[in-house]
C-alpha cells in the first residue's frame, strides 16, 4: 500500500523464497485485496523472464540481487535499459509497457530503484 499498489494490479517477486520479504509481500497483497501476486522462478533465463513479465501484466517488480549464477540486476537492466534513467513509478519500457515500478528487496550496490529493508525502510539507490 505504501508502494502505491492498488486493487487488481499484478505484483511480481523475483527472489529466493526464504527471504522475509516474501511473507511481507504475501500479506500486503492480501491486505490490498485484489492485488495479484506473480511468483517468478528464480532460475529463469532472460527470455523466460521477459515472457512472464509481459504476459502476466505485471505493473510492479520486486527483486533481489540474484542467486547462484543468476544476477537479477543485470537481467533487469538488459531487459529494461530504461530503468537506469527513470524513477520508480515513472518507468516507460518498450519491451514491458505495463511495468511502472521496481524495488530491490535488499539494500544493494545496485540502484536506480527503491529498496525494501525491514530495518531501514524505503530508500533511494543507484542502478550502477
Amino acid at each position: 500500500m505504501a508502494l502505491g499498489i492498488e486493487r487488481g494490479e499484478h505484483i511480481a517477486i523475483m527472489a529466493p523464497p526464504n527471504l522475509p520479504e516474501w511473507v511481507l509481500l504475501q500479506f500486503a497483497a492480501a491486505r490490498i485485496g485484489g492485488a495479484v501476486l506473480v511468483t517468478i522462478n528464480t532460475n529463469y533465463k532472460l527470455f523466460e523472464l521477459e515472457y512472464l513479465l509481459h504476459h502476466s501484466d505485471v505493473t510492479t517488480l520486486i527483486f533481489s540481487e540474484g542467486i547462484k549464477n543468476s544476477n537479477y540486476l543485470e537481467m533487469i537492466a538488459e531487459l529494461c535499459p530504461e530503468i537506469e534513467e527513470s524513477m520508480p513509478g515513472w518507468l516507460v519500457s518498450k519491451r514491458l509497457p505495463k511495468l511502472k515500478n521496481w524495488y530491490l528487496s535488499i539494500p544493494s550496490r545496485g540502484g536506480g530503484c527503491l529498496f525494501l529493508d525491514p530495518d531501514v525502510g524505503f530508500g533511494r539507490g543507484y542502478f550502477r
